[in-house]
């Protein structure tokens, strides 16, 4: 064969096969792209109070399966809940004042909780030391969203107090079919372990299904305050949650490179306010037990109502 023909064979081969392939290409990313403009859906990052909505607890519309939650862990110290609302009328949810956020696992929700509905206690001594759970859980609140007055900075005693209490009046409203954003603080629970990344599958749990500790649930209402410090409150919890010693918080540190010696993980004020914030934690222990009975009865939105009236 002579090689013109020849060379024009190849010619609208390798032609046919490149139009065929750009084809694909654009195809391809034409539906990747539509698939994301679906997937990508609009969040309300802040909501509207909705006075004719239901008013229902977190963990009730769960349980009905009236809401659908999404966690994302920017680390171990930020991130937001995603919530969307799969019913077909709006929803004020009424927030818990703590969660617990726990890696989702094949295993883990085969056995021990499956739709994240049971009632089983996933205490620091068993749960949190299962090898199936690389990344460690964390534990926080979304902060007093509806007390302006919450969280205010101080130099004494008292404001250091101040800065924990609020009413608890966390709730907000979400129109049907819609998602809605909020952020939370937490802290790591289970030293040694992985921190979470964005990456990591995170569901919500309720903190006493987490731990049978009342000092270290009360503990969990108070991350994200102005005072102290998250890191004081993260010494703290590892007290509470990993038997961490005062003298191994004194001692932990981090690495340094270049040639520079080990930077002290916590200060001796980051530490001394952690001894604070527990004591103050066990005293509101044993104030919620009070209240408990002054309450007994009330709804958690009739408690809200009552304890928001006297302040």
């Amino acid at each position: 064969m002579p090689w013109f023909p020849l060379f024009q064979t190849l010619l609208v081969r390798q032609t046919f096969c490149a139009l065929i392939c750009t084809a694909f290409v654009v195809g391809f990313a034409t539906s990747a792209t539509a698939k994301s403009k679906r997937k990508r859906r609009h969040h309300i990052t802040k909501p509207k109070f909705i006075p004719q909505a239901k008013k229902v607890t977190l963990w009730e519309a769960l349980k009905e399966e009236q809401i659908k939650t999404r966690v994302i862990a920017q680390n171990e110290q930020v991130g937001k809940v995603l919530f969307e609302n799969k019913s077909d009328k709006p929803l004020t949810i009424l927030l818990p004042e703590s969660f617990v956020a726990v890696p989702i696992n094949a295993q883990i929700l085969n056995n021990n909780f499956p739709n994240g509905r049971n009632g089983q206690n996933f205490s620091t001594g068993t749960f949190g030391n299962r090898n199936n759970s690389r990344r460690q859980s964390i534990g926080g609140n979304f902060g007093n969203r509806n007390n302006s007055n919450f969280g205010t900075n101080g130099g004494n005693n008292q404001s250091f107090r101040n800065g924990f209490l609020g009413t608890g009046s966390n709730f907000f409203s979400i129109p049907a079919g819609k998602i809605v954003s909020i952020p939370f603080r937490s802290v790591c629970l289970e030293h040694g372990k992985k921190e979470p990344t964005r990456k990591t599958k995170l569901t919500l749990i309720p903190t006493k299904q987490f731990t049978k500790n009342k000092n270290l649930q009360e503990l969990l209402t108070f991350v994200g305050n102005n005072r102290p410090n998250q890191k004081a409150i993260q010494a703290a919890t590892w007290h509470l949650a990993n038997n961490m010693s005062w003298q191994q918080l004194d001692e932990k540190s981090i690495q340094r490179l270049g040639g520079f010696g080990p930077q002290a993980y916590f200060t001796r004020a980051e530490l001394d306010d952690a001894r604070k914030v527990i004591t103050l934690a066990t005293e509101q222990v044993k104030t919620r037990v009070k209240n408990r009975k002054t309450y007994k009865g009330y709804s958690q939105l009739q408690r809200i109502q009552r304890v928001s009236a006297k302040k």
